[in-house]
């Protein structure tokens, strides 16, 4: 087969069918790189390249072309102008770090921390009549689309990568407003506060991503929701509170989103999701990221049995164990494993799953991009 252009790699595969090869991605928010990895890959590659911070709480960086291009990345991101650092200002108090964001929520970098973690919510000791005083109209603040434009114009007309977006969920907006525990306590016990909330959320996220979309979704192949539902071990409430409670607006944003851009549409969740995934087809989307396949019942071989010509496959590199511990060898047998498992009638995008976490050895970051290009390709 003649080689495609990354656009039309990635969009055959999404259509489940076989492109040239498997499409390969690097960066964005969930599928980047932690800056202190990424320094010691760019000195082990013999680069000089600078590290500039992408997202100030995930501390992951914007990778560099140079980077991208030689791991053979097909896609390349857009961004709202939200976590990145600058205009943020951090405060130090002793050894630790601070900074509170566009919505009041304050983040809290430990000493030696690899993060910032969520510190403070503003709506923690909120009540029911307390939303509607909450000042929603600050978080789509102009100032977030500075710039977008032009580069993704740029990228679209000179390049031939297909174009990605990240957009954050209703459950992970609702909980950094409210606290995570907070939250789950509502929704055992107070759950016209967690409704009201998630609509307040959802109204707001429409807004910010109307405006987003306006702009840029035309140009776009794909756009990856973040809304975390499960653990090592299960989903983090149960299917009966997504199936009432959520879906009916996971659906809700997905119309929404698809009435702006035709492209796919995917859901960014870890864990162990199976018991839900139907519910998340049936919701309208596309494509599951990052495919925690190191989660209870998530065996890659499953799922593509399973759900393989229902939805597209995204990531299921293991992080936790295989890029973080093992050989190279052992990775590549990982990718090797996983394209044979996910890969075959396409639906499969290869990436890590998860961000490369700080101490990732380059060695294994080498060979896992060198295997998804040794092993990727489809045999015509």
């Amino acid at each position: 087969m003649e080689e495609l252009t990354p656009r039309e790699r990635l969009k055959i595969a999404l259509d489940h069918k076989e492109p040239d090869r498997v499409p390969i991605d690097f960066g964005g928010l969930q599928s980047g790189i932690h800056i202190n990895a990424y320094k010691i890959l760019v000195s082990y590659l013999g680069m000089k390249l600078r590290a500039r911070i992408l997202d100030i709480n995930q501390q992951i960086v914007e990778i560099d072309e140079d980077i991208l291009k030689r791991f053979k990345v097909d896609n390349r991101y857009i961004y709202f102008n939200e976590h990145n650092p600058d205009g943020i200002k951090v405060e130090k108090k002793g050894e630790e770090e601070f900074y509170r964001d566009i919505r009041g929520i304050v983040w809290r970098k430990p000493k030696d921390g690899y993060y910032f973690d969520l510190y403070y919510s503003p709506l923690r000791n909120a009540k029911l009549e307390d939303l509607e005083k909450y000042r929603w109209c600050r978080i789509y603040d102009s100032a977030r689309f500075n710039g977008i434009s032009e580069k993704v114009k740029f990228l679209y007309n000179n390049t031939d990568y297909a174009l990605v977006a990240n957009f954050q969920g209703i459950l992970e907006g609702s909980w950094e407003l409210r606290g995570i525990e907070k939250f789950f306590m509502d929704v055992a016990v107070n759950k016209k506060f967690v409704e009201t909330l998630i609509d307040k959320v959802l109204e707001t996220k429409k807004k910010i991503y109307g405006k987003f979309l306006d702009i840029v979704g035309s140009f776009l192949s794909l756009v990856k929701i973040s809304d975390d539902l499960g653990t090592q071990t299960g989903l983090l409430f149960s299917p009966d509170f997504y199936r009432r409670i959520v879906k009916p607006r996971h659906r809700e944003l997905v119309r929404f989103i698809k009435s702006k851009t035709e492209a796919k549409i995917a859901i960014h969740t870890d864990g162990a999701i199976m018991p839900i995934l139907d519910d998340l087809i049936e919701a309208g989307f596309e494509v599951i990221n990052p495919v925690q396949i190191s989660t209870y019942g998530m065996s890659s071989k499953k799922l593509k049995e399973d759900f393989g010509n229902k939805i597209s496959f995204w990531g299921a590199i293991d992080t936790q164990k295989i890029l973080s511990f093992g050989t190279p060898g052992e990775v590549e047998e990982e990718v090797k494993k996983m394209i044979e498992n996910l890969a075959p009638k396409g639906g499969y995008i290869l990436a890590s799953c998860h961000n490369i976490q700080a101490e990732v050895r380059p060695e294994n970051i080498c060979a896992m991009f060198e295997a998804a290009i040794k092993y990727g390709k489809y045999k015509k």
